[in-house]
């Protein structure tokens, strides 16, 4: 399985990223901004995209809507410690 794994908190995003090479997964990249999110995604086009919704420079949720368009064979995955449902369902009807 390959992965890109994409939020702004960078010591979980590499303990996870970790966690999974040692599972056999193929981490691609690690994403620490929304822009290199969407960028790494189109990229490599992988399996999955670990996604967060708030980024340092900007929003999470426009990534996860343009790469519904850009990357239609990636399956993009919600990781939040939002309890924003708004977003959250937001981000559901964008197809995480």
């Amino acid at each position: 399985m390959r992965v890109v794994l994409c939020d702004d908190h960078q010591m979980f995003v590499e303990a996870l990223g970790a966690v999974l090479t040692a599972r056999g997964w193929t981490v691609c990249e690690l994403a620490f901004t929304a822009a290199d999110a969407e960028a790494a995604i189109r990229f490599h086009r992988p399996d999955v995209g670990l996604m967060d919704l708030r980024f340092l420079d900007g929003d999470g949720l426009g990534v996860i809507k343009s790469l519904a368009d850009l990357a239609p064979e990636t399956r993009l995955v919600l990781v939040t410690g939002s309890t924003d449902t708004a977003s959250i369902r937001a981000a559901i009807d964008a197809g995480v």
